[in-house]
């Protein structure tokens, strides 16, 4: 069984199985080790969502096609009101046979305010679920966890020359009960919202912000130009003005558009001030 794996909203990866995939046109790519055939790649005039439009073939002659919408941004306001749309799709990848597969790299272990995982809040199921990164606060290490019937599905040897690591371990084990003794997704939760209602102040105050979205310690401001398209430019003017200040932050979107915010989760609301202070004083000099 080959697989076709495409990323879906809130970092997640649904994937597709089928008998075969045969490519019929030049313009090939792999996924998975799946020859698939992109035929068409569009984008709406605001820019906020792409169709890919996916041919394959199965049994000789017999084509079948599927759209997918991709959200441009994990997080964008609008999508939380329409969790149910992801439980349809969900709904429809199991007819075929699929898995859902989360990456909680980001989302994991209480970012986003109101619970320890970003999928909890799209009213779905994963067969697996993959972490990293705040798992053991910098120390390096990746998890996998599946339901029972797709880990026991799966039959080859393992090997991992640091696989098993016990400081690693140990560490994440310790960086998950300080989560859990110091309230630390509560501590995003009300941090993140008083963050959040400061950067819809600073939209409020400059034109040039045309988005503001996210859940808890995870938000990000969208810039833009009079014309409403993306202004990198802006986002890259605004980093060199908040470096100054000592402050480092970082940049997703399709263009690069999107300032992101994910502070550690112990940040305190005069830390979160001081990052305000540092974003106006950029956003002044625009």
């Amino acid at each position: 069984m080959k697989t076709l794996a495409l990323a879906m909203a809130a970092a997640a990866t649904l994937v597709f199985t089928a008998p075969s995939f045969a490519a019929s046109a030049p313009d090939r790519v792999q996924l998975a080790q799946a020859d698939v055939t992109v035929k068409k790649v569009t984008r709406s005039e605001d820019g906020m969502r792409k169709k890919v439009v996916i041919r394959h073939r199965e049994g000789g002659e017999r084509r079948m096609h599927r759209e997918v919408r991709m959200h441009r941004d994990y997080g964008r306001h609008e999508g939380w009101r329409h969790r149910h749309h992801d439980g349809r799709r969900v709904v429809i990848i199991k007819k075929y046979g699929g898995l859902l597969i989360i990456d909680e790299v980001q989302t994991g272990w209480g970012r986003t305010g109101e619970s320890m995982f970003g999928i909890s809040y799209w009213e779905v199921e994963p067969d697996v679920m993959t972490f990293a990164k705040g798992m053991a606060n910098g120390i390096p290490i990746g998890a996998t966890i599946a339901t029972p019937e797709v880990a026991a599905s799966y039959k080859s040897q393992t090997f991992s020359t640091f696989g098993g690591n016990p400081i690693t371990a140990v560490a994440a084990l310790a960086v998950i009960r300080y989560i859990e003794e110091k309230q630390l997704v509560k501590n995003a939760k009300e941090v993140g919202s008083y963050f959040r209602s400061k950067l819809e102040e600073l939209k409020n105050k400059y034109s040039f912000i045309g988005d503001v979205r996210g859940m808890g310690l995870m938000q990000a401001l969208e810039l833009i130009h009079p014309d409403k398209s993306p202004n990198p430019q802006a986002v890259a003017a605004v980093f060199e003005k908040t470096r100054e200040f000592g402050l480092l932050i970082g940049k997703g979107g399709l263009w690069g558009q999107t300032i992101r915010f994910a502070p550690p989760m112990c940040i305190t609301q005069a830390d979160a001030d001081f990052l305000l202070e540092v974003l106006d004083e950029a956003f002044s000099t625009l």
